[in-house]
């Protein structure tokens, strides 16, 4: 997943929020190969605590982190810079999918992903937040790449 725009370097900060090790360890291998810096969180207070201190460029947030889940985050207020692109991943059920979606949009996420998806598609969509944000890009990934990522298998 090698070439991005620019340089890594601050400007590049990810927020990858989510409670299965495997999956924020995925990810964060798959922005760190994209150029970029990947900042880890596995609750949503810690994740409160790494935007105040860390102000990132993109944030990768699981609907359901514990204490305070993702909805919760999002609605909060961060901190005092302008608030990052949020893509937003979760594990619900075909019945609560299209609701959880609908609430994370209004909160403030900028695009969702349901669980399992897979690792190309995140990526992909993780790139085209800035373009809807209107900063700059921050992740190009070459087609063709594509892990599927289901979450017993990212935790195992």
């Amino acid at each position: 997943m090698a070439g991005i725009a620019g340089t890594r370097n601050d400007r590049g900060r990810v927020l990858i929020v989510d409670d299965e090790p495997g999956l924020t360890e995925l990810l964060s291998v798959a922005v760190t190969e994209a150029g970029r810096r990947p900042c880890p969180a596995a609750d949503g207070e810690s994740a409160l605590c790494v935007a105040f201190r860390r102000a990132p460029h993109a944030v990768v947030l699981d609907g359901m982190p514990p204490d305070p889940d993702g909805i919760q985050v999002l609605r909060r207020p961060r901190y005092e810079h302008p608030k990052p692109p949020v893509l937003m991943l979760t594990a619900r059920d075909a019945q609560d999918a299209l609701e959880h979606r609908i609430d994370g949009l209004c909160a403030g996420a900028d695009d969702h992903v349901t669980k399992p998806f897979t690792l190309e598609e995140a990526v992909l969509r993780l790139r085209g937040l800035p373009r809807r944000s209107g900063a700059a890009p921050m992740i190009h990934t070459p087609r063709g790449v594509g892990y599927a990522v289901r979450p017993a298998e990212a935790a195992g």
